[in-house]
C-alpha cells in the first residue's frame, strides 16, 4: 500500500495500523521481506503503508529507490498490486504509476464527477502508465437484488 495519507489495507487486512511497512522500507531502509505480512493460505500476502512521517512524498524518493522496491517484490511474486492515493491531488501517484505494468483506476459512485475520471485519465497517459480500465465501487443498488437479476 502506497496510500500513506490514508491507509487503509492494514484494517481491511487485520493488522496493527502503526506496524511496519513500504514507509519503513522506502525511509527506514528496512527489508521488505521482514514488513510483508503473511495473511494465510489462500490469501495475498501485504505490505502495509507504516508509519510515514508527515511532509512531502517526493522529493525524499528517487524513481530508481522506488523500481527497485518494485523489482524485488516482483522477483518474489507473480502479482504486486500497488494501492495509491488519487492521481488528481497527490504528486507522488503518477511516478507510481508510472511504474506499473498496468492501473486499475477505482471511481466511487455516485460521487467521482466525469471531469475528475477525464483528468485521471489524461495524467495517467501523461505519467506513461498502461490504463487497463475502471472499477466502479461503492455502488448502492435500489431494487431488490431478485429484480435486478430479471432486468
Amino acid at each position: 500500500e502506497a496510500n500513506f495519507r490514508s491507509p487503509g489495507m492494514s484494517v481491511l487486512a487485520g493488522l496493527p495500523k502503526d506496524g511496519a511497512g513500504l514507509a519503513d522500507v522506502l525511509y527506514r531502509g528496512s527489508d521488505p521481506d521482514e514488513v510483508i505480512h503473511p495473511l494465510g493460505a489462500g490469501a495475498p500476502d501485504v505490505l502495509t503503508a507504516g508509519k510515514f512521517e508527515s511532509g512531502p512524498f517526493t522529493p525524499l524518493v528517487s524513481r530508481e529507490k522506488i523500481e527497485k522496491i518494485i523489482r524485488t517484490l516482483a522477483d518474489k511474486y507473480q502479482y504486486v498490486i500497488v494501492e495509491t492515493p488519487p492521481i488528481n491531488l497527490y504528486p507522488e501517484t503518477p511516478l507510481l504509476v508510472s511504474l506499473a505494468d498496468g492501473v486499475i483506476l477505482a471511481i466511487k459512485a455516485g460521487v467521482t464527477s466525469r471531469e475528475t475520471v477525464q483528468l485521471a485519465t489524461r495524467k495517467l497517459e501523461l505519467s506513461g502508465a498502461k490504463f487497463l480500465g475502471l472499477v466502479l465501487n461503492r455502488k448502492q443498488y435500489h431494487l431488490p437484488t431478485w429484480l435486478y437479476r430479471r432486468l
